[in-house]
């Protein structure tokens, strides 16, 4: 291909990009804050070992202070993370953090923290002005540059406009920890108030230290029994000798020091370091959605610059000087890699067409027949114009606006890429990457990097929850088998048993009122039971908790906006302006969904194999289901929302409850 496979774009010069450059290496902004958190902390350790140590009464780890304190050194774990991921927040972050520790530093850090936090300001102040430069740049050139949309399958752009990437699930996960670290300190601060409010103080002498000086045998004088009484009172921070008088807080099974007590504030260590990175994740993962959506929707402002391969990244240049200017990492493809499946599955001719080309009675046959999806592999072959051959090559760019945000790439043969800009030089000193050509004899022969094929789209294109799904290349996808449908694909046994019969009954509302009744048993049942029987107790919990509220709900539920398709994880949302059109016959119901400039056209389908339990509440064969979504969606009000939307499913939800209570009710007994 040539040059004329590319859309208009303006050329970059080496003058146009000047003001783009002019940003400290990207390694620069996160070894700053590095650096300062590291002199504070290392500061406060000097200091805290220089002085005598102190003892831990219940009055100071009962006092909000020292809870702050615990905050803010686990934050100071959490910011080593943020300034990796997003290094200007980091900055502040960090700097924040250095004016607040110097409120519970030990007195020698705290000009320390002063000065980090004044100068990590400074260079904050220094890093935010690059985002604005760059867009001073970019604005520049935008009004003489003709303005570009990406174009690419329909699928694959919403393959990559998805909801849930690893950095939000990853948010997720630290944050979910975060608050369950929250929770087990409150726990424990509440249990250890109880027993100092109920124990008795006395005096009393250390009889023996442990080999490890963690616990220590005290026998009490309070006038009993001559000191008869030894108990086993850990020592958490200060060290003991025989013979050395101390006082002892003591009930049935429980025993402390009066001044070196249980501290229940250790959890919120966790909660610093883990609540910093997961907010972070989640906010720039969701700004990463939405500056995708509206380069992919609306476009931008198109140049020409040089492209070069080099170690997983393409590096861009202006196209009169060979400096780096950009490193647009995580290249990923915005066409569909042609399959190669196979199979010898009778079904696979019909379901390797587009779902525009299978007609409804084909999809009611298969939804009847419960087809599986195929085990494909991508067959790609060599291609010279994708990424990893581009050496000095033109391409134009598209969304170059400031580093961090996502780049599409037009290549010479008129593919175009996804990717995100960033800083190609690293480290002072370093004039950034290397440019030499890239040979073809070394080259992996694979097309463009991160291209999704066919079979990588599944997870995204199919929508599955329950029910069976179709691609826009014909891939069909079956996330779970649906209820009325054996594992092999065949019909189940129609009607219910007395078992299932009575769960449909009562799954409406029996599985809330179950939520207290885990609780009990954990308190009665689990109460000091090893972690690993409360953790397979909880999952054995939450397995029949989703079964039982799943038993009585249809596959589909009409709303007033749009048809929501039941799953036992994730429900999927149909907003009636995608469903095009719904077809029944005796059997199974069909909903076929409208394609959208990002979003495939597709088919949900579902069969009812067990008329006990009809597709829509209210009905009992798959014609009266069918009319029932068609009158649903003409009495529904005019929306223009298009988005399918995934939300917990009622089963998710009630599995999660029944575990959680059973591990509160565990926690509450210990």
């Amino acid at each position: 291909m040539t040059n004329d496979s590319l859309v208009r774009a303006l050329p970059l010069q080496a003058a146009d990009v000047a003001l783009w450059r002019a940003r400290p290496p990207r390694l620069v902004l996160p070894a700053l804050g590095w650096a300062g958190i590291v002199a504070v902390c290392a500061r406060d350790i000097v200091a805290e070992f220089s002085l005598p140590a102190i003892p831990y009464p219940a009055e100071l780890v009962e006092d909000p202070v020292y809870w702050l304190t615990g905050l803010l050194v686990g934050r100071a774990l959490g910011l080593l993370v943020v300034l990796g991921v997003a290094p200007r927040v980091g900055l502040w972050l960090t700097a924040l953090w250095a004016g607040a520790f110097a409120t519970v530093a030990w007195p020698p850090t705290v000009p320390w923290c002063a000065v980090v936090a004044l100068a990590l300001t400074v260079c904050a102040l220094v890093a935010s002005s690059t985002p604005a430069r760059q867009a001073s740049a970019a604005a520049g050139w935008a009004v003489r540059a003709p303005r570009a949309v990406p174009d690419g399958h329909p699928g694959v752009l919403g393959h990559h406009l998805r909801a849930w990437p690893a950095r939000a699930v990853t948010g997720v996960v630290l944050l979910s920890v975060g608050a369950a670290a929250v929770g087990l300190w409150l726990h424990d601060d509440a249990a250890a108030r109880a027993f100092r409010a109920s124990a008795t103080v006395a005096p009393g002498t250390v009889l023996e230290v442990d080999e490890d000086s963690v616990t220590v045998a005290v026998g009490p004088d309070d006038g009993t029994a001559d000191g008869a009484v030894e108990l086993q009172v850990p020592t958490p921070t200060l060290d003991r000798t025989v013979g050395e008088s101390v006082e002892v807080r003591y009930s049935p099974g429980r025993a402390e020091l009066v001044d070196d007590v249980f501290d229940p504030a250790m959890p919120l260590l966790a909660v610093g370091a883990l609540v910093p990175p997961g907010a972070v994740l989640l906010v720039t993962a969701r700004r990463r959605r939405r500056a995708r959506r509206h380069l992919l929707d609306d476009g931008g402002a198109a140049v020409l610059m040089h492209a070069t391969w080099h170690a997983g990244g393409v590096v861009l240049t202006a196209v009169d000087d060979p400096a780096p200017v950009v490193l647009a990492d995580d290249v990923e493809g915005l066409a569909l890699l042609p399959d190669g499946p196979d199979s010898t599955d009778p079904w696979e001719e019909l379901a390797h067409r587009a779902v525009t080309e299978v007609d409804d009675d084909e999809l009611l046959r298969m939804a009847a027949a419960g087809v599986d999806d195929h085990d494909q592999d991508a067959a790609p072959g060599t291609d010279p114009a994708a990424p990893d051959h581009w050496a000095r090559t033109p391409v134009v760019v598209v969304g170059l606006v400031r580093d961090g945000a996502p780049l599409a790439l037009q290549g010479p043969d008129g593919a175009w890429y996804l990717a995100t800009a960033g800083n190609p030089v690293a480290w002072p000193g370093r004039g950034g990457l290397p440019l030499a050509p890239v040979n073809d004899d070394e080259a992996d022969g694979t097309l463009a990097p991160g291209t999704p094929s066919v079979s990588d789209l599944s997870d995204d294109i199919g929508h599955g929850n329950g029910v069976d799904s179709l691609d826009p290349t014909g891939t069909t996808d079956e996330r779970t088998a649906d209820e009325g449908t054996s594992d092999a694909g065949t019909p189940a046994p129609t009607g219910a048993g007395p078992v299932l019969r009575a769960a449909r009954r009562t799954g409406s509302l029996g599985p809330w009122l179950a939520v207290p009744v885990l609780a009990l048993v954990g308190v009665l049942v689990l109460a000091d039971s090893p972690w690993y029987l409360v953790a397979g107790g909880a999952a054995t919990a939450a397995w029949w908790g989703s079964a039982w509220s799943g038993a009585p709900l249809p596959w589909a539920r009409p709303t007033s906006r749009g048809l929501v398709l039941r799953s036992g994880v994730l429900d999927t949302v149909l907003p009636w302006s995608r469903v095009e059109r719904v077809v029944a016959d005796e059997l199974s119901v069909v909903v076929r969904v409208s394609a959208t400039r990002v979003s495939p056209a597709d088919a949900y389908w579902c069969a009812q194999h067990d008329p006990s339990l009809p597709l829509v509440r209210g009905t009992s064969t798959p014609e009266e289901a069918c009319d029932a979504v068609r009158r649903a969606q003409a009495a529904a009000p005019a929306s223009a929302d298009t988005d399918v939307r995934r939300r917990p499913s009622r089963p998710a939800v009630v599995g999660a409850l029944w575990a959680a209570a059973l591990v509160v009710g565990t926690l509450l007994a210990g």
